[in-house]
């Protein structure tokens, strides 16, 4: 017999050998993911497609808006201790459109659709939070009833005095 096969070392090294085999195939399994995720449907449910749809044909000249925009792209944390407690406040929270200057992609207006799911306390409390964010940081603010989309003068003259004044409701 080899004498590199009898020493006491060698045995510790195939067991290390036999250990990082083990470990590798441990930590490079290849992630299983079919069946988990489908592509969605819609980005959009039907009323906010219907109120896309409007707010895109009625915005004045020089705006865009886009939908689903998450408060974290809106707005910086100016947090000088670098926390995480601002961050996970905003975090995975979202507006449902936010109107940007076309020039520069520049917030100029967010906008909320309130249908009857904001009645709920907890959707009280984060429009409270979601509030207070916007005035605190001058942000423009505009909530709509989702019955009143269709309402297209009063979308007109709410967006074009918005696009001026602050929070407000329609």
């Amino acid at each position: 017999m080899p004498i590199y096969l009898t020493t006491p070392y060698s045995y510790i090294i195939l067991g290390l050998l036999f250990c990082l085999l083990l470990l590798s195939r441990y930590l490079f399994k290849p992630t299983k993911l079919k069946g988990k995720y489908s592509p969605k449907t819609n980005l959009l449910s039907p009323s906010e497609l219907e109120a896309y749809k409007v707010l895109k044909n009625t915005l004045p000249q020089g705006y865009v808006v886009f939908p689903q925009v998450n408060l974290d792209k809106i707005f910086d944390i100016n947090d000088a201790n670098r926390s995480y407690t601002p961050r996970n406040k905003i975090d995975r929270k979202s507006v449902d459109f936010v109107v940007f200057e076309e020039q520069n992609l520049k917030p100029a207006l967010a906008i909320e659709l309130d249908d009857p799911s904001h009645l709920r306390y907890d959707r009280q409390q984060r429009d409270f939070f979601v509030n207070q964010l916007f005035i605190d940081t001058q942000l423009k603010l505009l909530r709509i009833n989702t019955g009143d989309v269709r309402n297209i003068d009063l979308l007109k003259q709410k967006l074009n005095s918005n696009l001026i004044q602050g929070i407000t409701s329609l």
